[in-house]
């Protein structure tokens, strides 16, 4: 599951910079486009990975800091970062849902994408991240 989560997380990332992306190298954009389909998947996909792992951490919060301080706090910034992340990659959709109020998608849209770059530098890092702290763990 946690492979899963990382491939989330990076394409999530991916997609959020894929505008940064296109303007700094036209070949990587076109590759980028081709996720652009799954864009409300991964989103929404993200978004309840994010609700589902805070569950997790109130129930068991001792444990994420058990460990390794650090390694904790960027867990929780994960968390943070799938949750906003995934709004973010989802807004399309939202904003067609005829059950949520159009006035509100359009402000939270406003709202959130400035953030959507740096959401996605985060992301892309922290699925690094996550990968490599993995690997050592399950090598010991």
């Amino acid at each position: 599951m946690v492979l899963v989560r990382i491939i989330a997380l990076f394409a999530g990332g991916v997609l959020a910079l894929s505008t940064f992306i296109a303007k700094k190298n036209p070949k990587a954009g076109e590759l980028v486009e081709k996720l652009v389909p799954f864009q409300t998947y991964i989103g929404i996909g993200l978004f309840i990975w994010g609700v589902i792992d805070l569950i997790r951490f109130l129930i068991f919060s001792t444990g994420v800091f058990a460990y390794n301080f650090w390694a904790g706090l960027l867990f929780v910034i994960a968390i943070i970062d799938e949750i906003v992340l995934g709004v973010v990659l989802a807004m399309n959709f939202l904003k067609g849902r005829k059950e949520l109020p159009a006035e509100k998608m359009e402000k939270l849209d406003k709202i959130l994408t400035p953030f959507q770059i740096p959401l996605g530098f985060i992301a892309v890092g922290l699925s690094i991240y996550i990968l490599l702290f993995s690997i050592i763990n399950s090598a010991f």
